[in-house]
């Protein structure tokens, strides 16, 4: 791991250095949270997530306005194909129409019908949340505050300055995990 530059705090680690610097230690704070057994979905996210050598501050902006902003939830996925939905939706009410006219009951249709209706706009809503939300970070939060990534076991904030010298600070929940991290750290000095 690039030790050359960091320094342990009382919630995890701060580590200094230019954007190449960065890169290098967020790959190997990546492996080295894998091999301390840190939750395995979390160390997913920071991949996702963390700095590259090609990249720019801005590819940055983008990834941490997406992991920052509403993730797909379970209800959101109940509605594979909004358009679809709607059009089934728009048949139910149709057929509903024709029960009527036959003088039948249209209740069931009219039941099917509300609850597309409903997953349609649960997902159209929670779309545009969605969007707005990453409009925001990117264009205003982080205009203020440094790159961040959060997950339940650790957080790194990441501050790029003018000069292009960079400060990562890594804060980690988990008294053991933390420990850990900071062991390892040390031995690999």
């Amino acid at each position: 791991m690039t030790k050359t530059h960091y320094e342990t705090t009382l919630t995890g680690v701060k580590f200094e250095g230019d954007w190449n610097d960065v890169c290098n230690f967020t790959k190997d704070l990546e492996n080295t949270l894998q091999d301390i057994d840190v939750n395995e979905n979390s160390v997913k996210k920071l991949h996702n997530w963390r700095p590259r050598k090609n990249e720019s501050t801005d590819d940055l902006k983008e990834k941490t306005a997406r992991e920052a902003s509403l993730g797909t939830e379970g209800k959101e996925k109940e509605c594979d194909n909004p358009e679809g939905e709607i059009k089934k939706a728009s048949r139910d009410i149709a057929e509903a129409g024709n029960k009527l006219m036959r003088l039948e009951s249209p209740r069931l249709e009219m039941k099917n019908a509300s609850k597309k209706v409903y997953r349609y706009m649960r997902y159209k809503s929670i779309n545009s949340i969605r969007k707005a939300e990453k409009s925001i970070y990117k264009n205003v939060m982080l205009q203020l505050n440094p790159h961040y990534f959060d997950t339940r076991d650790f957080s790194l904030n990441l501050l790029v300055r003018n000069n292009g010298k960079c400060t990562l600070n890594i804060n980690v929940t988990d008294k053991d995990i933390r420990d850990s991290l900071k062991m390892t750290l040390k031995e690999g000095s």
